[in-house]
């Protein structure tokens, strides 16, 4: 199988102390998954957009690449 890109959206709530993580949300196109990371960061307290290539047939990823960052997130270290 070919080399694919998926773009994620990673929603993050508080519970009143603490950032958790809600549903990843993956897109095929960019501007899809900006969009939708911004609007996941006026619903939650942030999310964060970032995208991978490879090989799913053989499970094989590159390391994430950290697209954009809405609101309040926790440091990201791919």
């Amino acid at each position: 199988m070919a080399s694919v890109t998926i773009y994620c959206v990673q929603p993050y709530w508080t519970d009143g102390r603490k950032l958790a993580h809600g549903s990843l949300r993956q897109f095929k196109r960019r501007s899809d998954a900006i969009r939708a990371g911004e609007t996941a960061a006026r619903r939650n307290a942030g999310a964060i957009v970032y995208v991978v290539e490879g090989d799913p047939e053989f499970e094989s990823w590159s390391r994430p690449r950290l697209l954009a960052a809405h609101g309040q997130v926790p440091e990201v270290a791919f």
